[in-house]
């Protein structure tokens, strides 16, 4: 009893030790990309967001007839499904490296 209680103990306490240890290593972690790394990569994507936006503004501005006010929200939605079909390529990709054996 005493040595499956001794046991159990060291388990317990190698475990905690690896958590502990783990959450300290950012380069044990799922994604070693810095906050800096992180936030500059938010912003280009903001970036890039209001850009798009700001385009389909304007083009609706600009138009004088429905034609043209159908034709700026036509190529409004192509950006935005490029743009999410190109998030969706980028998730695939970090989940794939994610699931990859080592």
């Amino acid at each position: 009893m005493k040595r499956l209680t001794a046991v159990l103990l060291a388990v317990v306490f190698v475990l905690g030790i690896s958590v502990y240890v783990f959450a300290q290593n950012p380069e044990g972690t799922k994604s070693s990309m810095s906050v800096e790394q992180r936030k500059e990569k938010m912003i280009t994507l903001i970036d890039e967001r209001i850009k798009m936006l700001q385009e389909a503004k304007t083009c609706i501005e600009a138009a004088k007839t429905r034609e043209d006010f159908r034709a700026c929200k036509k190529n409004f939605r192509e950006e935005r499904r490029e743009l999410r079909e190109e998030m969706r390529e980028r998730r695939g990709m970090k989940e794939r490296r994610m699931n990859k054996p080592s």
